[in-house]
């Protein structure tokens, strides 16, 4: 509820219209920070990775990241987009037999860097009660 002369509040889940200048740049660095770390873990999935090490898991990083920044759906495709560059990166490793590439781990993953991207942003929505203390989080 608002009183006469407010703007309502900006519905869940939506990013406001305008930013603040901080605020864009600090967008800017994380998805910098985050595509840094992408190119990263790929990497070092294809030059380090041998079954069972287990260097998938950090792209769960740059997934929060997008997530932390941005909204659910893109949280989602950071999620998607991190299950194909895994997939990717199963292929191009020859350490890594490529039959385990269509599992279904895969899926499991893909389904899993996928939530994490929705949850990271719902998480920090609920845990800071507004858009705007979100928005605060990426910020610093």
């Amino acid at each position: 509820m608002t009183r006469s002369g407010e703007a309502p509040p900006p519905a869940r889940g939506h990013p406001p219209e305008t930013l603040a200048a901080a605020t864009a740049l600090n967008r800017r660095v994380f998805l910098a920070i985050a595509a840094a770390a992408y190119a990263g873990v790929f990497g070092a999935f294809v030059f380090v990775e041998t079954p069972g090490l287990g260097l998938g898991h950090f792209f769960y990083i740059p997934i929060c990241l997008v997530a932390l920044v941005s909204d659910e759906v893109r949280g989602a495709l950071a999620g998607v987009f991190a299950a194909g560059l895994y997939l990717l990166a199963i292929e191009l490793t020859p350490r890594v037999p490529s039959t385990t590439a269509l599992t279904s781990g895969t899926a499991i993953r893909l389904v899993t860097f996928a939530l994490i991207g929705i949850e990271t942003i719902e998480w920090a929505i609920v845990s800071q009660g507004t858009w705007s203390a979100k928005m605060a989080c990426a910020s610093w």
